[in-house]
């Protein structure tokens, strides 16, 4: 090979990885522009909660220097909740009929516009920043994004606690792990006990929890959607828990739980929730059914299986009170039976209402299946859903189908992989 043909197949070489090179980029920006076309919601929820982390940190960080430096040391009122939010009632009443309440001896406080966001003592925070030559560490107060009655930031003297509410599910975890009380707020400070201590602290599990609040899974930090419809509260998305095992034929009864992901692909069980074997679903109880109507409808003894503390593997019944709760045919009871002997599509315009979009709120997504051999269909066509209740080889399931407003009760392979939604218990 010659010099010149030895240089223009370098040439080719470089060009070709300069292409490639390029390409990667592209994929990467559409990547990007996919995420925001596909759930830009959650990416604007995450947007926010990025700059509240970072606010709440200099916020803390310029209450410390002035710890540290000032000799005049002024961190507020005890008892009193300093918020972020504007107002000319100095107790905040424009918003208190939609805050937490506090406990006896506590109060709110708020500045009025023209004055709340002051470095000098007197705007939201009543600390005086502006002690040092060089000025104050910060311009102008920082106050939560959105800023209203559900998202603000709030101040506790005593000596201090700062609070930020959180609400996409990439940071909630943060909430969990800082080491305060409220796993929806992100706490810093020199006393985390504070906000707590003042009422207005809550958790997804406590008494200020409702159907219709995100539910936190304190076994890995997941936010779920909640709807109460009738008088059963669901989960309003399919759950995903567990390690994803690929390219396995069967789920074990082990000390951890397992899923599927569709495709194997871990990013679909983050969007879709996971895809578990019957087996796996119960975590290898028991099978159950309730007996009739509600309050008859549950398990004896519901299964948790995989689901959330609290929580529970919905019966082939539950379904049932379910469908006869958005059904608005005249004829539910018998469109809906409570028997087990029912093979068919069932209802009217029920699927409809239980699919994504639907009028019900349970937002049933069209996740697909896993094959017994390991295959992967109907994604974007099929829901397919667990109950609790076999049926010899087979378990009860639910079938909502794309072009189809009506419900599919069917028994299906428990080693088949299907979505799985929890009722609350």
């Amino acid at each position: 090979m010659n010099k010149n043909s030895q240089s223009i197949r370098l040439r080719k070489q470089a060009f070709t990885l300069l292409e490639l090179l390029i390409v990667i980029g592209i994929l990467a920006t559409l990547a990007t522009v996919v995420i925001l076309v596909l759930n830009p919601t959650e990416f604007l929820k995450q947007s926010r909660d990025a700059k509240r982390l970072s606010e709440i940190k200099v916020i803390d960080d310029a209450i410390r220097l002035y710890a540290f430096n000032s000799n005049t040391l002024y961190y507020g009122t005890s008892s009193v909740v300093y918020l972020s939010l504007p107002d000319s009632n100095s107790e905040c009443s424009s918003y208190t009929a939609d805050l937490p309440s506090l406990s006896g001896g506590w109060s709110y406080a708020c500045k009025p516009e023209s004055e709340y966001r002051k470095t000098d003592g007197t705007g939201w925070i009543p600390v005086n920043f502006n002690f040092t030559q060089a000025g104050p560490p910060l311009a102008i107060l920082p106050v939560d994004p959105v800023n209203n009655s559900s998202y603000y930031y709030a101040y506790i003297p005593g000596s201090w606690s700062l609070t930020i509410k959180i609400e996409s599910a990439k940071y909630l975890p943060i909430a969990q792990n800082d080491g305060g009380y409220d796993s929806v707020r992100f706490e810093l400070g020199s006393d985390l006990a504070l906000w707590n201590a003042s009422g207005a602290g809550s958790t997804s599990t406590g008494s200020s929890w409702a159907c219709g609040d995100a539910l936190v899974d304190a076994r890995d930090g997941k936010s779920y959607a909640t709807v109460l419809i009738g008088s059963q509260c669901w989960l309003a998305q399919h759950i995903n828990i567990g390690t994803l095992i690929a390219g396995v034929s069967n789920m074990s009864d082990n000390a951890s739980i397992e899923k599927y992901c569709y495709s194997n692909t871990e990013s679909n069980c983050t969007s879709d929730g996971g895809l578990y074997q019957w087996g796996e679903a119960m975590q290898y109880a028991a099978s159950c059914n309730g007996t009739g109507a509600p309050p008859n409808d549950a398990c004896a003894a519901p299964v948790q299986g995989i689901c959330p503390s609290g929580w529970h593997i919905p019966s082939h019944y539950e379904y049932v009170t379910l469908e006869r709760a958005v059904c608005t045919s005249g004829t539910c009871a018998t469109d809906f039976p409570y028997d087990t002997s029912t093979i068919s599509w069932q209802g009217t315009d029920e699927g409809t209402k239980l699919k994504v979009g639907g009028l019900s709120g349970f937002e049933g997504l069209l996740a697909g299946y896993r094959t017994i051999g390991g295959g992967f269909g109907n994604r974007g066509t099929f829901a397919h859903i667990w109950s609790s209740l076999e049926s010899g080889a087979n378990a009860w399931s639910r079938h909502l189908y794309l072009n189809y407003a009506t419900v599919r009760w069917i028994t299906d392979e428990k080693l088949s992989g299907f979505s799985v939604r929890c009722v609350k218990d």
